[in-house]
């Protein structure tokens, strides 16, 4: 196979592959895949990085920090960091939220990602953190859709200007709420990565 056949066969192995709920690269498999595609570490770096910097999207919140610290002194503070706050992983870069609880963080029952990503910087180390907000997103869109839909069952008939107008203000309620929750999301994360930040935390990460 040349190249661009293999590229294409790892694409769909990806692609079939992509129902797993695992589908995350730690920084050896990804230099392992550039080796084998005969990508230079600089080119990789460079590459690692601008994904990184990627402005997050509405359904998630993101957290970036350069630690003056190496990613071998980091990374086991934020294993206990997150471990702490009740996150679990299978040995990846993603940590599952099933149940526990950060303050601020996650307050729904539900299965909550948080990618963690190392990039060396020079002598420090730039660490980011994304959390997928998706299943918050999800329970404020379906409480926005659910009382328009009983208020029009009662009232839409009887008085509709004053069922569209609640059915507004509700709905505008909930969007307001969403981005309060994802802002507090993102200043948890830019907490936690102050707090990695500090030499005697890393030290002694409780």
């Amino acid at each position: 196979m040349d190249r661009l056949q293999a590229e294409a066969a790892i694409a769909r192995a990806m692609e079939l592959d992509a129902s797993r709920d695992d589908d995350a690269f730690d920084r050896q498999m990804l230099e392992r895949l550039g080796r084998e595609f005969g990508v230079s570490m600089e080119s990789l770096n460079r590459a690692v990085d601008e994904v990184m910097t990627v402005p997050e999207g509405p359904l998630n919140a993101a957290a970036t920090r350069t630690i003056d610290a190496s990613q071998a002194e980091v990374e086991p503070a934020i294993e206990s960091m997150l471990r702490l706050r009740g996150l679990t992983t299978d040995g990846g870069s993603v940590w599952r939220q099933d149940g526990g609880w950060w303050p601020d963080l996650y307050r729904f029952r539900s299965v909550t990602t948080l990618a963690v990503t190392l990039l060396a910087a020079g002598a420090g180390t730039t660490v980011r953190f994304m959390a997928r907000l998706d299943r918050i997103w999800r329970a404020h869109l379906a409480a926005a859709v659910v009382l328009p839909v009983v208020l029009g069952l009662v009232m839409a008939m009887a008085d509709p200007p004053a069922w569209l107008a609640l059915s507004l203000a509700w709905i505008g309620l909930c969007a307001l709420t969403y981005g309060y929750r994802r802002q507090a999301v993102r200043a948890r994360l830019d907490q936690a990565l102050a707090e990695l930040a500090q030499p005697e935390y890393r030290r002694q990460p409780w």
